[in-house]
C-alpha cells in the first residue's frame, strides 16, 4: 500500500481475492462456496478446472 501511495507501480499478485470489508466477504462465502473449498482442501486435486 505504501508503494501505491507513493505512485510506484505495483504488479498484481497473481490468485489473490480481496474483499473491501467483512460484510463482502461473508456475502461471497455462501454455504455452498465454503463446502467447495472445505472439499478442495480434503482432496486436494491437481486441479479444480
Amino acid at each position: 500500500m505504501r508503494s501505491l501511495a507513493s505512485g510506484k507501480k505495483v504488479a498484481p499478485k497473481s490468485h489473490e481475492v480481496i474483499f473491501a470489508d467483512f460484510v463482502a466477504l461473508r456475502s461471497f462465502l455462501t454455504p455452498k462456496r465454503l463446502e467447495l473449498i472445505r472439499l478442495i482442501r480434503k482432496h486436494a486435486p491437481s486441479s479444480i478446472a
